[in-house]
């Protein structure tokens, strides 16, 4: 024969003490003997999550268990162009932007804010990154040392013109325009952007693309 019981979750943050319990978004139901939470729902920190059991048939009579969770920043999806595409050929002739800012998701939020987040930009020859040669840390583009080392892709391809700016505010960074000429055509590049945001370090992203120079006007190929 069961015996007829009732089931009450409660939720303390442990992130001080977990003597008291929190409000609970009514998304989250704590009658159910299992225990369902959604995304977005809870703050990142340390929760216990706490099940008592009381029979009906003697409310007095009580069994109580617990486990502990920790809520931690997801992984960012950086993308440094739209739908995340991997390979993407480009004219030797034109300008091409490069957005993360736009472009990138943070499952961790409905809508990724370009603002909240600080982003490096590296390159370098495809040909060199995934070979021995590249013996030494990558540099951000625009690090003062980075036109003198080897990898750089920018070795003063157009004359004296500017090959590369950010689009948006300075500070963001989020939008990187590669000028025509800037690069040598019929190479192939790998971008790299790092976004590190701006509250929590511990939050964040790489994303890499690979950029095939052509000397000519062909159409956009890209490879997803």
């Amino acid at each position: 024969m069961s015996v007829a019981i009732t089931t009450q979750w409660t939720l303390h943050s442990c992130n001080t003490t977990c003597s008291s319990p929190i409000q609970i978004d009514e998304l989250i139901h704590v009658k159910f003997s299992d225990l369902f939470i959604p995304a977005r729902t809870l703050p990142y920190g340390v929760y216990q999550l706490k099940l008592t059991a009381i029979m009906k048939a003697a409310t007095n009579i009580t069994s109580t268990a617990s486990t502990y969770v920790m809520v931690i920043p997801s992984v960012i999806q950086a993308n440094l162009i739209q739908m995340g595409t991997s390979l993407v050929t480009r004219s030797y002739q034109k300008n091409f932007t490069l957005d993360p800012g736009t472009f990138s998701t943070n499952p961790d939020e409905v809508r990724l804010d370009a603002s909240d987040w600080n982003y490096t930009y590296y390159c370098t020859t495809a040909s060199l990154f995934s070979s021995s040669q590249l013996m030494t840390p990558l540099l951000p583009i625009d690090d003062p040392n980075y036109m003198i080392q080897n990898t750089s892709c920018f070795k003063n391809n157009s004359g004296n013109q500017i090959e590369w700016e950010y689009n948006s505010n300075v500070y963001w960074k989020s939008t990187l325009n590669i000028f025509a000429r800037a690069l040598k055509p019929n190479k192939t590049y790998q971008f790299i952007v790092n976004m590190t945001t701006k509250f929590n370090r511990i939050q964040q992203g790489v994303g890499y693309l690979l950029v095939h120079v052509e000397d000519n006007e062909s159409p956009l190929i890209s490879i997803a």
